[in-house]
């Protein structure tokens, strides 16, 4: 009764795929609004715009220089951005490689997506700097554009790293595993895990979710199993609410 008078639902698989559904809902609706920017930009900037790459290719050749086998020592996803850089690139060169690394950042599709995430973000970034320098240098608003354009990218790319926290790598999972793990450390005063899952939810679902969870800490109570006692629970519970 506590867990429905507060939003919840009995059905923890019900709630997961809501979640699921709103998070890849939202992902889709990012992208699709950040895709209608970059057509606006297309049409600003000249795809055959000549671009500066020096400053790139000077960082990359310094990576390089720090291991034995000099650029090709470095990761696969830097290597082809350093290829790329080469003679005279333009902004359609690099449009097509920062698409094909923004994709691999999902993990789903795109040529990288067994790099590490961080050097995704590295080297989408630093071609999205070069991008943005050349809509600025063109005017006409291009370079606004680009900043709405980020904005929205940052906020896609962090709901798809939230989403495999919640549901692993392939999404086929279900986030009450891991909400019962935080729920259970909270309970023997860690909060690392609860946090993070906590923040990786979107606002709007995050009590529905929270309140469903406890399903699970509060049955396992009943059944005899030493999660948490009901003095404990009184206490912890008015600090939650």
């Amino acid at each position: 009764q506590l867990i429905k008078d507060a939003g919840g639902d009995i059905d923890k698989g019900l709630v997961s795929a809501e979640l699921k559904d709103k998070m890849d809902s939202n992902i889709k609706l990012l992208e699709s609004q950040s895709s209608d920017i970059y057509k606006k930009i297309g049409e600003a900037v000249p795809a055959e715009t000549i671009v500066n790459p020096k400053p790139l290719i000077r960082e990359l050749n310094s990576r390089g220089s720090k291991s034995q086998h000099g650029i090709k020592g470095l990761s696969q996803v830097e290597q082809d951005v350093y290829k790329t850089l080469q003679g005279k690139p333009t902004y359609f060169d690099l449009d097509n490689l920062r698409k094909d690394i923004g994709e691999s950042i999902g993990g789903f599709k795109g040529s990288y997506t067994t790099a590490s995430e961080a050097k995704l973000n590295d080297m989408y970034g630093k071609l999205t700097d070069l991008q943005s320098g050349v809509a600025n240098q063109i005017g006409g608003g291009a370079g606004e554009l680009w900043s709405q354009a980020k904005n929205l990218d940052k906020a896609k790319f962090g709901l798809q790293k939230s989403s495999k926290f919640l549901f692993g790598g392939d999404l086929e999972g279900s986030v009450m595993p891991k909400l019962e793990q935080g729920l259970k450390q909270l309970s023997k005063g860690n909060p690392k895990v609860f946090n993070q899952t906590l923040k990786s939810i979107p606002e709007d679902l995050r009590q529905r979710v929270l309140v469903s969870g406890l399903d699970s800490v509060l049955n396992k109570t009943v059944q005899g199993e030493s999660v948490i006692s009901p003095a404990q629970f009184n206490a912890w519970y008015g600090d939650l609410s």
